[in-house]
């Protein structure tokens, strides 16, 4: 800790650039093994620095220092993040040339895309690594690249290329001795042979796979080898419906069961159960095979895993057992879960046995609503369970203004029994007087019964609304970084300059929304630190588009912690996008000191005053402002209108920009 400490204060005194970034690259270094958000964020800072950078040495420190942080970013299953620093990482090396360095990134990415399920562009990445290693003379990680290629052809049902790379790969293994390797492109090569329906040679494969996994004493793989020998003896159950294959792939599950149960592997364990529970469903054996779906479902408990397919099997194996109200619990809950995960395979069969549960119990309305789902589309689907929330939250809220109009009659009641006494026995009777005091302390007591009740039941609806707010927040925050990340992949891909330029601009745009939502995700108010977030986002443009520029200064002037809605911060996110993408493309030629001021202040009359200005040529962008001529400064004339607000151009020289609006909630 007292290191980290001593290299902060020392960064925070260094004026010189490049000996800041080396810095921090140890600071980073030092983080990663401790605190991995901190360490993320500083190299968030590193890649904002790293335009105009030109020493090698400390450019190779950067490389490695992003990609370190990478793999912590995939070990935490982060995988947009590592593919982000990872793709930095080999922007560096490339233009450094370092074959080497580009071939070890460029694998990392195909192995980040291939957990991503994005193969085509993981095999791109391995096509780009595999020549390099080989020219280095890298026998192992060619190998390596080429067992990976085997792996994304299998998944993508290319087999015959697939088994090609496998050959290969096992042919650079075996002359490296490394039995590791080799086990497992025999099981891969296993996989690929059951692809193209050659069993012969996939079981010769299963074979050699069980052999060195038994030299290695693996018992993981050991346990793979069953399971695979069960998914043989599947294949030839659907080839010739023999049951004696379908007692054989049960006898080959459970030896790997307790493979899975000696190395304490919840996931394997899991697995493997399920996949026992469904054979002897097959083998019409039921009421086994609810046992063993039953600890399925104790295990992924505990593990926090889906239970989706599980809870489908059984509640289908209820309902054909004639326990139809368990088929109903069972289905309902694997069919809120696929609505949850977007895994909608399936569905439509798990609504029809839900209406066949729902018509032998008779309820025939819920059967007639399950039956009727089962032909929707699988957009209707989603959009008639969120309405089916939104009724249950209304319900809610019915019920507790039903409750206290049933409160308010009969306190209403009170008051004219009240009323009736007063007129038969008078004002000054001892008895009436202690009538009053006891009706009035009864009143009072219901009131307060009801109010308890009536704040109970608002406090919850609060804080169901409250989390469904934040969970949207979350996801929108998710959908527009993989959108980025979609975009920035395309870009990646493209020939066309034009293309490539509007892409990117839109990809900036995302990115200025996607930053606050970042903020907003990780903040319970519905507002953002303004000098954070603009600092942020001009961070972003300065490397995404201004690197090319040398010694190009943004200076950010912001009250400290003022504070703005969301609704108004993403406007001005989206013109501070658009008016310094401007400035950075169009501002500077040649210029010895490019600089952007970006300011934003209250004034006297009790508004806000955005300021973006430039030391460039200068141009004159009112006209094109006014008549719209081009989609960014579109974009901006509709954002100043959409505040409300007022805008001045200035050539002074440069061009300034005086945006003033008034804030709808401002804090500072």
């Amino acid at each position: 800790m007292a290191n980290v400490d001593s290299l902060q204060a020392v960064i925070a005194t260094t004026q010189n650039k490049a000996e800041k970034i080396d810095l921090l690259n140890n600071l980073i270094d030092t983080l990663s093994k401790t605190d991995y958000e901190a360490a993320r964020l500083y190299s968030d800072s590193v890649i904002a620095n790293i335009a105009h950078l030109k020493e090698a040495t400390i450019l190779t420190n950067t490389g490695e220092t992003l990609h370190k942080i990478a793999l912590v970013s995939v070990s935490k299953g982060r995988l947009l993040d590592a593919e982000k620093r990872d793709s930095i990482a080999l922007d560096i090396f490339q233009r450094l040339e370092r074959k080497d360095k580009i071939a070890s990134i460029a694998q990392s990415l195909a192995r980040i895309n291939g957990m991503q399920r994005d193969l085509a562009t993981g095999l791109q990445y391995a096509a780009l690594a595999k020549p390099l290693f080989k020219e280095l003379k890298d026998t192992l990680n060619y190998a390596n690249t080429l067992s990976l290629v085997s792996n994304f052809h299998l998944f993508m049902g290319n087999s015959n290329k697939g088994i090609e790379s496998c050959l290969a790969a096992i042919n650079f293994f075996d002359r490296l001795g490394n039995t590791s390797k080799i086990s497992q492109a025999y099981n891969v090569m296993a996989n690929l042979m059951m692809n193209i329906r050659d069993y012969e040679k996939a079981d010769f494969y299963l074979e050699q796979y069980y052999k060195t996994a038994k030299k290695l004493k693996d018992k993981n793989s050991q346990g793979h080898y069953f399971i695979n020998k069960a998914n043989l003896e599947h294949k030839y159950f659907i080839e010739d419906s023999l049951k004696t294959h379908l007692n054989n792939a049960l006898a080959y599950q459970k030896k790997a069961l307790v493979l899975y149960q000696a190395t304490k592997n919840p996931t394997k364990i899991s697995t493997t159960l399920g996949n026992i529970g469904t054979i002897l469903w097959k083998l019409e054996r039921p009421e086994e095979a609810l046992t063993y779906l039953h600890q399925v479902v104790e295990v992924n408990q505990n593990t926090g895993k889906s239970l989706m397919s599980t809870y489908t099997s059984l509640g289908k194996l209820y309902f054909q057992q004639a326990e139809y109200q368990k088929a109903i619990n069972y289905l309902n809950q694997a069919i809120d879960l696929q609505i949850e995960k977007h895994f909608f395979t399936g569905i439509s069969a798990n609504y029809k046995t839900l209406s066949e549960a729902y018509f032998q119990i008779k309820d025939f309305k819920k059967a007639y609503s399950a039956l009727d789902k089962s032909y929707s589309t699988l957009e209707e689907v989603v959009a008639e369970k969120k309405i089916e929330q939104t009724r249950e939250l209304e319900a809610k809220y019915q019920k507790s203004e039903d409750e206290k109009k049933i409160i308010q009659q009969d306190l209403e009641i009170e008051k004219q029994k009240l009323d009736v006494q007063k007129r038969n026995y008078g004002l000054l009777s001892f008895g009436l007087l202690v009538v009053l005091l006891s009706r009035m302390g009864y009143s009072n007591y219901q009131k307060n019964q009801a109010n308890l009740r009536h704040n109970q039941v608002l406090l919850a609806k609060n804080e169901n609304i409250s989390f469904l707010h934040k969970e949207l927040k979350h996801r929108v925050k998710n959908n527009l970084q993989l959108l980025s990340s979609l975009m920035s992949m395309q870009v990646r891909r493209l020939d066309n300059e034009g293309a490539k330029a509007a892409l990117r601009e839109s990809e900036n745009r995302i990115q200025s929304i996607t930053s606050l939502y970042q903020k907003l995700d990780n903040n319970e108010e519905e507002s953002v630190d303004v000098q954070e977030y603009l600092n942020e986002l001009c961070n972003h443009l300065k490397y995404a588009i201004g690197r090319k520029i040398e010694n190009l200064e943004l200076l950010i002037t912001v009250p400290k912690n003022l504070h703005i809605d969301t609704d108004q911060i993403s406007k001005i996110g989206l013109i501070t996008n658009e008016l310094v993408t401007n400035s950075i493309k169009h501002a500077f030629q040649n210029h010895p000191t490019p600089t952007i001021n970006i300011s934003l202040s209250p004034t006297t009359q009790n508004k806000l005053h955005l300021h973006i200005s430039d030391n460039g040529a200068g141009r004159t962008f009112k006209t094109q402002i006014e008549h719209n001529t081009s989609l960014g400064l579109k974009l901006v004339n509709n954002l100043v209108q959409q505040l409300q607000g007022t805008i001045e151009i200035k050539n002074q020289p440069g061009v300034a920009y005086n945006i003033f609006f008034t804030p709808s909630k401002i804090a500072v």
